[in-house]
Protein backbone atom coordinates (compact mmCIF):
# COMPACT_ATOMS: atom_id res chain seq x y z
CA UNK A 1 0.00 0.00 0.00
CA UNK A 2 1.46 3.41 -1.08
CA UNK A 3 1.83 5.91 1.60
CA UNK A 4 -0.19 9.21 1.35
CA UNK A 5 2.35 12.45 1.79
CA UNK A 6 0.95 14.66 4.50
CA UNK A 7 -0.78 17.05 2.24
CA UNK A 8 -2.49 14.19 0.06
CA UNK A 9 -3.96 12.72 3.76
CA UNK A 10 -5.26 16.45 4.53
CA UNK A 11 -6.56 16.66 0.65
CA UNK A 12 -8.02 13.47 0.96
CA UNK A 13 -10.11 14.52 4.14
CA UNK A 14 -11.39 17.43 2.58
CA UNK A 15 -12.16 15.54 -0.38
CA UNK A 16 -14.72 13.34 1.40
CA UNK A 17 -16.23 15.78 3.62
CA UNK A 18 -16.52 17.60 0.42
CA UNK A 19 -18.03 14.30 -1.44
CA UNK A 20 -20.08 13.06 1.25
CA UNK A 21 -21.81 17.16 1.15
CA UNK A 22 -22.58 16.42 -2.69
CA UNK A 23 -20.29 17.30 -5.03
CA UNK A 24 -18.48 15.28 -7.61
CA UNK A 25 -15.11 14.29 -7.99
CA UNK A 26 -14.15 16.81 -9.88
CA UNK A 27 -15.95 19.30 -8.25
CA UNK A 28 -13.79 18.06 -5.08
CA UNK A 29 -10.27 18.37 -7.17
CA UNK A 30 -11.39 21.66 -8.26
CA UNK A 31 -11.84 22.94 -4.24
CA UNK A 32 -9.10 21.06 -3.36
CA UNK A 33 -6.24 22.56 -5.92
CA UNK A 34 -7.96 25.98 -5.05
CA UNK A 35 -7.09 25.27 -1.53
CA UNK A 36 -3.42 24.09 -1.98
CA UNK A 37 -2.38 27.13 -3.78
CA UNK A 38 -4.42 29.15 -0.80
CA UNK A 39 -3.10 27.65 2.28
CA UNK A 40 -1.58 24.13 1.64
CA UNK A 41 -4.34 22.44 3.20
CA UNK A 42 -3.42 24.04 6.53
CA UNK A 43 -6.83 25.36 8.59
CA UNK A 44 -4.46 28.00 10.50
CA UNK A 45 -2.43 29.45 7.95
CA UNK A 46 -2.13 32.82 8.03
CA UNK A 47 -1.17 35.01 4.29
CA UNK A 48 2.57 35.14 4.12
CA UNK A 49 2.85 39.14 4.36
CA UNK A 50 1.28 38.61 8.15
CA UNK A 51 5.15 36.57 8.40
CA UNK A 52 7.18 39.72 6.55
CA UNK A 53 5.34 42.00 8.81
CA UNK A 54 5.56 40.79 12.26
CA UNK A 55 8.05 37.45 11.74
CA UNK A 56 5.36 35.38 13.50
CA UNK A 57 4.12 32.20 13.06
CA UNK A 58 0.62 30.41 12.18
CA UNK A 59 0.22 29.25 15.67
CA UNK A 60 1.32 32.75 17.39
CA UNK A 61 -1.79 33.87 15.02
CA UNK A 62 -4.33 31.68 15.55
CA UNK A 63 -3.95 31.64 19.56
CA UNK A 64 -4.20 35.44 19.26
CA UNK A 65 -7.46 35.56 17.79
CA UNK A 66 -8.92 32.68 20.27
CA UNK A 67 -7.68 34.26 23.28
CA UNK A 68 -7.96 38.14 22.13
CA UNK A 69 -11.86 39.05 22.08
CA UNK A 70 -10.87 42.99 21.37
CA UNK A 71 -8.77 41.57 18.27
CA UNK A 72 -9.54 43.00 14.62
CA UNK A 73 -9.32 39.86 13.45
CA UNK A 74 -11.68 41.20 10.38
CA UNK A 75 -9.52 43.85 9.28
CA UNK A 76 -6.13 43.02 11.15
CA UNK A 77 -5.40 46.93 11.74
CA UNK A 78 -5.86 47.59 7.85
CA UNK A 79 -3.41 44.77 6.51
CA UNK A 80 -6.53 42.34 6.11
CA UNK A 81 -4.69 38.86 5.96
CA UNK A 82 -6.04 35.89 4.12
CA UNK A 83 -6.64 32.84 6.98
CA UNK A 84 -7.45 29.71 7.05
CA UNK A 85 -8.27 26.58 4.45
CA UNK A 86 -10.09 29.20 1.61
CA UNK A 87 -7.86 32.18 2.86
CA UNK A 88 -10.43 34.28 3.90
CA UNK A 89 -9.63 37.75 3.45
CA UNK A 90 -12.88 40.38 2.96
CA UNK A 91 -14.38 41.92 6.60
CA UNK A 92 -17.64 40.31 6.55
CA UNK A 93 -16.64 37.10 5.72
CA UNK A 94 -13.90 36.69 8.45
CA UNK A 95 -16.23 38.45 10.89
CA UNK A 96 -19.10 36.01 10.08
CA UNK A 97 -16.55 32.78 10.36
CA UNK A 98 -15.36 34.04 13.57
CA UNK A 99 -18.60 34.86 14.70
CA UNK A 100 -19.35 30.73 13.96
CA UNK A 101 -16.21 29.60 15.67
CA UNK A 102 -17.44 31.28 18.86
CA UNK A 103 -20.99 29.90 19.08
CA UNK A 104 -19.61 26.52 18.54
CA UNK A 105 -16.71 27.51 21.16
CA UNK A 106 -14.01 25.79 18.66
CA UNK A 107 -10.85 27.46 17.42
CA UNK A 108 -10.68 29.69 14.55
CA UNK A 109 -8.24 27.26 13.02
CA UNK A 110 -10.85 24.74 13.69
CA UNK A 111 -10.54 22.65 10.29
CA UNK A 112 -14.62 20.87 10.46
CA UNK A 113 -16.00 24.34 11.29
CA UNK A 114 -13.78 25.97 8.09
CA UNK A 115 -14.99 23.15 5.76
CA UNK A 116 -18.62 23.85 7.10
CA UNK A 117 -18.33 27.62 6.64
CA UNK A 118 -16.90 26.82 3.10
CA UNK A 119 -20.32 24.91 2.12
CA UNK A 120 -22.82 27.16 3.88
CA UNK A 121 -21.06 30.25 1.65
CA UNK A 122 -20.75 28.43 -1.15
CA UNK A 123 -24.80 27.40 -1.17
CA UNK A 124 -26.04 30.93 -0.01
CA UNK A 125 -23.78 33.05 -1.63
CA UNK A 126 -22.06 31.46 -4.97
CA UNK A 127 -25.07 28.98 -5.80
CA UNK A 128 -23.79 29.27 -9.50
CA UNK A 129 -20.23 27.89 -8.31
CA UNK A 130 -22.15 25.46 -5.87
CA UNK A 131 -23.89 23.94 -8.64
CA UNK A 132 -21.01 23.21 -10.73
CA UNK A 133 -19.11 21.66 -7.84
CA UNK A 134 -22.35 19.38 -7.51
CA UNK A 135 -23.38 18.25 -11.08
CA UNK A 136 -20.42 19.03 -13.22
CA UNK A 137 -17.52 16.13 -14.68
CA UNK A 138 -15.29 18.72 -15.25
CA UNK A 139 -11.95 19.57 -12.71
CA UNK A 140 -11.19 22.13 -15.38
CA UNK A 141 -14.59 23.92 -15.31
CA UNK A 142 -14.97 23.43 -11.39
CA UNK A 143 -11.27 24.59 -9.94
CA UNK A 144 -12.33 27.79 -12.68
CA UNK A 145 -15.56 28.75 -11.27
CA UNK A 146 -14.05 28.24 -7.65
CA UNK A 147 -11.08 30.19 -8.27
CA UNK A 148 -13.07 32.91 -10.05
CA UNK A 149 -16.00 33.33 -7.99
CA UNK A 150 -15.16 32.16 -4.81
CA UNK A 151 -11.70 33.13 -4.19
CA UNK A 152 -11.33 35.84 -6.74
CA UNK A 153 -7.97 36.36 -5.74
CA UNK A 154 -5.50 39.03 -7.38
CA UNK A 155 -5.72 38.29 -10.88
CA UNK A 156 -8.20 36.53 -10.74
CA UNK A 157 -8.80 35.27 -14.90
CA UNK A 158 -4.87 33.90 -15.25
CA UNK A 159 -5.28 32.73 -11.38
CA UNK A 160 -8.46 31.00 -12.43
CA UNK A 161 -7.13 29.34 -15.83
CA UNK A 162 -3.47 28.39 -14.01
CA UNK A 163 -5.26 26.70 -11.69
CA UNK A 164 -7.99 24.81 -13.64
CA UNK A 165 -4.96 23.74 -15.58
CA UNK A 166 -3.77 22.36 -12.22
CA UNK A 167 -6.95 20.28 -11.24
CA UNK A 168 -6.27 17.11 -13.15
CA UNK A 169 -3.74 15.56 -11.19
CA UNK A 170 -6.30 16.01 -8.13
CA UNK A 171 -9.04 14.23 -9.53
CA UNK A 172 -7.38 11.02 -10.86
CA UNK A 173 -6.11 11.14 -6.94
CA UNK A 174 -9.63 10.91 -5.73
CA UNK A 175 -10.38 8.33 -8.63
CA UNK A 176 -7.90 6.33 -7.14
CA UNK A 177 -8.86 6.75 -3.82
CA UNK A 178 -12.43 6.83 -3.79
CA UNK A 179 -13.41 4.71 -5.97
CA UNK A 180 -17.20 3.78 -4.67
CA UNK A 181 -18.08 7.47 -5.69
CA UNK A 182 -17.35 7.16 -9.11
CA UNK A 183 -19.87 5.26 -11.41
CA UNK A 184 -19.12 2.32 -13.54
CA UNK A 185 -20.86 3.27 -16.96
CA UNK A 186 -21.25 6.75 -17.70
CA UNK A 187 -24.80 8.38 -16.82
CA UNK A 188 -27.11 8.76 -20.32
CA UNK A 189 -27.63 12.51 -21.60
CA UNK A 190 -30.78 13.82 -20.29
CA UNK A 191 -33.68 13.51 -23.48
CA UNK A 192 -34.64 17.53 -23.76
CA UNK A 193 -38.54 18.14 -24.72
CA UNK A 194 -37.23 21.18 -26.73
CA UNK A 195 -36.72 21.01 -30.36
CA UNK A 196 -33.32 22.48 -30.02
CA UNK A 197 -32.52 23.45 -33.45
CA UNK A 198 -28.72 23.38 -34.25
CA UNK A 199 -27.06 26.45 -34.28
CA UNK A 200 -23.29 28.25 -34.97
CA UNK A 201 -22.91 31.84 -35.30
CA UNK A 202 -24.94 32.38 -38.36
CA UNK A 203 -27.75 31.99 -36.26
CA UNK A 204 -27.61 35.00 -33.72
CA UNK A 205 -31.31 36.10 -32.83
CA UNK A 206 -32.18 32.83 -32.70
CA UNK A 207 -34.26 31.74 -29.50
CA UNK A 208 -31.88 28.88 -29.17
CA UNK A 209 -28.86 30.98 -29.50
CA UNK A 210 -30.73 33.34 -26.10
CA UNK A 211 -30.89 29.85 -24.64
CA UNK A 212 -27.05 28.99 -25.04
CA UNK A 213 -26.19 32.61 -23.75
CA UNK A 214 -28.20 31.68 -20.72
CA UNK A 215 -26.77 28.10 -20.21
CA UNK A 216 -23.07 29.46 -20.63
CA UNK A 217 -23.75 32.09 -17.91
CA UNK A 218 -24.94 29.83 -15.53
CA UNK A 219 -21.88 27.69 -15.57
CA UNK A 220 -20.07 30.91 -15.03
CA UNK A 221 -18.34 31.62 -18.43
CA UNK A 222 -18.13 35.57 -18.86
CA UNK A 223 -20.55 35.80 -22.04
CA UNK A 224 -21.49 39.68 -24.01
CA UNK A 225 -23.79 39.36 -26.49
CA UNK A 226 -23.25 39.57 -30.09
CA UNK A 227 -19.44 39.43 -29.50
CA UNK A 228 -17.01 36.77 -30.76
CA UNK A 229 -15.64 36.43 -27.36
CA UNK A 230 -18.94 34.26 -26.78
CA UNK A 231 -17.77 31.70 -29.25
CA UNK A 232 -14.48 31.59 -27.60
CA UNK A 233 -16.67 30.48 -24.81
CA UNK A 234 -18.41 27.79 -26.42
CA UNK A 235 -15.70 26.40 -27.90
CA UNK A 236 -13.95 26.26 -24.37
CA UNK A 237 -16.82 24.71 -22.85
CA UNK A 238 -17.02 22.21 -25.86
CA UNK A 239 -13.73 21.55 -24.64
CA UNK A 240 -13.70 20.91 -21.22
CA UNK A 241 -16.76 18.54 -21.78
CA UNK A 242 -14.58 16.09 -24.18
CA UNK A 243 -16.35 17.84 -27.52
CA UNK A 244 -15.03 18.73 -30.61
CA UNK A 245 -14.45 22.73 -30.05
CA UNK A 246 -16.02 23.64 -33.15
CA UNK A 247 -18.22 26.38 -32.17
CA UNK A 248 -21.31 24.48 -33.28
CA UNK A 249 -24.21 23.45 -31.16
CA UNK A 250 -25.30 20.58 -31.76
CA UNK A 251 -26.83 17.32 -30.20
CA UNK A 252 -23.97 16.58 -28.17
CA UNK A 253 -23.47 20.05 -27.05
CA UNK A 254 -27.44 20.81 -26.12
CA UNK A 255 -26.96 17.08 -24.15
Amino acid sequence: MIQLTDQETKALYIAKKCVAAGMTLAGAAGVLVNIQHESVFSSINVEDRYHSDTRLSDEYYTQMVDTTPSYDFANDGGRHYGYGLCQWTYPTRKTELRKVCREKGVSIGDRDTQIDFMFKELQRDFPVVWKALTSSNSAYNCAWQFCRWFENPANPEAQAEYRANKAAPWYDFLVEHIKDDVPDDPQPAPEHKLNLRTIDYHCEGWPEYELMVALLRCRGYQVDDWEDEMWDCLKQFQKESGLKPDGIVGQKTWD
